[in-house]
């Protein structure tokens, strides 16, 4: 059985969309454009069709707007990869408020795309450093199954068994950085476009690796955890805000800020202390998994009504 030897790749700089960090903003675009036009009072028309939401081609649906076809040059342009047809075929406006063509669209205050993202971008930074900072092995068409072996801890952030842990679907790039950051030996990963598209799947090692075209195999080596950025967060107990909460203005573009703070979505704790140490928060309120607010991720830079809540845990510094 053969490997392939992953090179590190040489040439020219990746597009904003191709990035770690710009997919990610795309997908907060996504919820702050969706959170807008749910929150806001429009034509009768407009209300009809809510819940609004962009479906996985990027296209906007509502309930009477949907779409159940690829687009025309899905594959033949943009290889099936929604971030770049999003970028470079649905919202290419540079502009912060572009003309929507869609008065309650407009008045939403719906932000440009192209605009929203760069501005998240360049306050995230850089992107994580590429997970081949050694050589990264693979095999094309193979997954586990069975004998897998992996950290207990792993289990509160992925659904798991004896062919491994998934951690749920995300980019190769994503799911391959992900395995570096956890120490993972080995890392399975759904070909996108497959019957099991971007599926993130990582053990340390498996004992019956088997042929499986919905998959390509990456074998990680002998790696240590990557500590993660958040993790000087010391736990403050089991506590929630419940009200006087304080946070930069520019947190809004990414998130749903309200009285008590900013949600920025549901993350793992790891993933919502290193996002908590990136934005520079002061406060970080975590949803215990399992519990009725399980894994909610909130932000402060301060609470002034800080109460005891055992759905969540408290981290500041």
């Amino acid at each position: 059985m053969s490997f392939l030897l992953l090179a590190p790749i040489t040439g020219q700089a990746q597009e904003t969309w191709q990035t770690t960090v710009g997919r990610q903003c795309i997908e907060n675009w996504i919820r702050d454009t969706t959170s807008r036009l749910n929150q806001y009072s429009g034509s009768s028309d407009f209300e009809g069709n809510k819940p609004w939401r962009i479906n996985q081609y990027g296209h906007f649906i509502g309930r009477y707007i949907t779409q159940a076809y690829e687009p025309d040059v899905w594959w033949s342009t943009f290889g099936g990869d929604k971030y770049h047809y999003m970028w470079g075929a649905l919202y290419q406006s540079e502009s912060q408020f572009p003309d929507w063509n869609n008065a309650n669209f407009n008045s939403a205050g719906v932000r440009g795309m192209r605009y929203f993202v760069r501005d998240c971008v360049n306050r995230r930074g850089p992107p994580p450093p590429s997970p081949a900072g050694g050589e990264i092995r693979s095999r094309d068409g193979y997954a586990c199954y069975g004998g897998a072996v992996y950290p207990d801890s792993w289990r509160s952030e992925a659904s798991y068994g004896s062919y491994g842990c998934n951690f749920g679907r995300m980019s190769r790039e994503r799911c391959l950085t992900l395995g570096v950051e956890k120490g993972a030996g080995e890392v399975i990963h759904g070909n996108p476009g497959g019957g099991r598209s971007n599926e993130c799947w990582l053990q340390d090692s498996c004992a019956d690796p088997q042929p499986n075209s919905d998959f390509t195999y990456f074998d990680l080596g002998d790696r240590a955890p990557q500590p993660l950025p958040g993790a000087d967060y010391p736990r403050g107990g089991a506590y929630a805000c419940y009200g006087g909460a304080s946070y930069p203005s520019n947190w809004q573009n990414e998130a749903r800020c309200v009285g008590y703070g900013c949600q920025f979505g549901r993350l793992s704790l790891d993933s919502c202390l290193a996002l908590g140490a990136r934005m520079g928060a002061a406060l970080v309120i975590h949803g215990n998994a399992g519990g009725g607010r399980s894994n909610e991720c909130w932000m402060q830079s301060s609470c002034a009504d800080l109460r005891p809540n055992g759905d969540f845990s408290l981290f500041r510094r």
